[in-house]
């Protein structure tokens, strides 16, 4: 019985490794190899910020742009990485895109099925091959955040009295809010989602809480952000 059941089992955690070897290759292909390319005008802005953040400047006070300041951050750490290679920046982008694409195939996985999830991860990264233009840009970025906010939102769905859901949105929505504030539609749409089903089910004390959860989770995201530049908000 024992044999039987790791012979069982370990062909689901050989596909689900197969998976993320697959998603990861993907990514990789569309993104550019810092060998063979120069950074843009914005990436290296971001890329220069990012490496006076190394030496103890504070954006916008030290130095300007009027980008968000997260993607600064998301430069400084992947210079710090790579040891002021670019490669740390690849990396940087390479985990953001192949957690964005994890996210969406679990859950068109949970909706769909497995191969209409893998058909669909493969067509979103094809196209964003087209689109990253470079890469290392703050909507990059954040497409991690905005799939979390959706998937959050779909499990929110299914399970109304967990908390971690209505916070991981408020989070989420924080951190496009430090990338580029434009870039919060996805969250505006799960939490304004969530508002008006929990508002027609009569279920005042769920709303409230979400409410409360988001906009607190947002808060702390912001604010901690806002102590960390110098103020910019």
């Amino acid at each position: 019985m024992l044999k039987k059941q790791v012979w069982v089992e370990a062909p689901l955690s050989l596909q689900v490794l197969l998976k993320f070897l697959w998603g990861g290759l993907l990514v990789a292909g569309i993104l550019l190899n810092p060998l063979f390319s120069y950074p843009g005008r914005d990436t290296g802005i971001f890329m220069y910020v990012g490496s006076l953040i190394l030496k103890g400047k504070i954006p916008y006070l030290d130095v300007w742009e009027n980008k968000g300041p997260l993607v600064f951050y998301i430069n400084a750490l992947g210079l710090s990485l790579g040891d002021g290679s670019r490669w740390g920046i690849w990396l940087m982008e390479f985990l953001f895109l192949c957690g964005a694409v994890w996210l969406c195939y679990s859950l068109m996985r949970s909706i769909m099925g497995d191969i209409p999830a893998l058909i669909g991860v493969f067509v979103m990264v094809a196209a964003a091959g087209n689109v990253l233009q470079g890469g290392n840009y703050s909507e990059e970025y954040s497409v991690l955040f905005s799939c979390l906010a959706l998937w959050a939102f779909f499990k929110g769905m299914n399970e109304p009295r967990s908390k971690l859901f209505d916070v991981l949105i408020g989070l989420s929505l924080g951190f496009n809010i430090l990338l580029r504030p434009n870039n919060i539609s996805m969250q505006a749409a799960a939490a304004g989602a969530f508002f008006l089903l929990t508002f027609f089910s009569w279920e005042w004390k769920l709303l409230v809480r979400r409410a409360v959860l988001i906009v607190l989770g947002a808060a702390v995201v912001v604010f901690t952000g806002n102590d960390q530049c110098g103020a910019c908000f």
